[in-house]
């Protein structure tokens, strides 16, 4: 996505861009929907937490939903809405995607507390 940003910003916004392959988390979610995309895949994740049948899958969907959450928050949003094509949160000059470090890194030491709790609580633990 980085490279349609860079060598074609004219089509963003006039075709359908759909992202799949690799993504494992939702700062991941998030950083593909800042870049423009209208869809994000997930497929792995899946299919290993459903080796732990329906509640393996709940589990996975309740940890998306609080990452979700708590990236949202470190970036000052409340609304998913508002990143879908807002490259201001992600970094265009790297080769990496990442959302913007300071607000990325601002609440690390409650993001890690609340995925430690989460994974307590995990069937898998």
């Amino acid at each position: 996505m980085l490279d349609v940003h860079r060598l074609y910003p004219e089509i963003l916004g006039k075709i359908e861009i759909y992202a799949d392959g690799g993504v494992r988390r939702a700062s991941h979610i998030l950083t593909l929907l800042s870049l423009g995309v209208t869809a994000v895949g997930m497929g792995r994740p899946f299919i290993f937490a459903n080796v732990y049948g329906q509640s393996g899958v709940t589990q996975l969907i309740n940890i998306l939903i609080q990452e979700l959450k708590t990236e949202m928050q470190n970036m000052g949003q409340a609304d998913v809405t508002q990143f879908r094509g807002n490259s201001s949160f992600v970094s265009l000059e790297s080769n990496m995607y990442f959302l913007a470090q300071s607000a990325n890194t601002r609440l690390t030491g409650q993001y890690q507390e609340s995925r430690a709790r989460l994974l307590r609580r995990s069937p898998w633990h």
